[in-house]
């Protein structure tokens, strides 16, 4: 009988417990009272901002700037004073470049040297590419003539029947002698 009592407390204990856990979450889930945030929207359109601040002082760049050559060179003249206010693009000095006619001379070179090639590829080539492949042309055609008399001449001794062919046609021709030696 004890068994049975042991096993209907541990029921009422363990209801009583989920009775519990059910209340507790009951009562969070009522007591969260979410509050509503307002939202406002507007329409994007493009327009211009404009900040003016006024002030008194004088204006101080936080960073200098220093002007640099593109290439080494010898300053001939300075046309600005330090301190001096300047406009963009305004003439700051007057550089001497020793090297700017080698650089220049190379450049033509290079440019000639192309227009060289490019009237050499209208043409079919340079004049030594052209006497090349005449000579070429014509050692062609003089071997292309040698084979046709060869091959007429040899077409004719078949044709008496004092040649005869084998296989790979009359390249390897030998005349017959009517002659038998014993």
């Amino acid at each position: 009988m004890t068994a049975v009592r042991f096993q209907s407390r541990q029921w009422r204990i363990l209801v009583l417990a989920a009775v519990a856990v059910l209340g507790t979450l009951l009562v969070l889930a009522l007591s969260r009272h979410q509050e509503l945030v307002e939202v406002w929207t507007a329409p994007v359109t493009y327009a211009d901002l404009n900040q003016e601040v006024t002030t008194n002082g004088s204006v101080i760049p936080t960073n200098e700037f220093q002007a640099r050559a593109f290439w080494p060179g010898i300053i001939e003249k300075v046309s600005v004073e330090l301190g001096e206010r300047v406009r963009p693009g305004q003439l700051l000095v007057t550089m001497k470049d020793p090297f700017a006619i080698s650089r220049m001379t190379a450049a033509d070179a290079a440019l000639q040297a192309a227009q060289v090639s490019d009237d050499n590829l209208h043409k079919g080539g340079s004049q030594e590419e052209r006497i090349n492949l005449e000579g070429d042309l014509q050692r062609a055609r003089q071997t292309q003539m040698d084979a046709a008399r060869t091959l007429a001449a040899l077409k004719a001794l078949a044709g008496r029947g004092a040649a005869f062919a084998r296989r790979g046609g009359f390249g390897g021709a030998t005349t017959r002698n009517s002659k038998r030696h014993s």
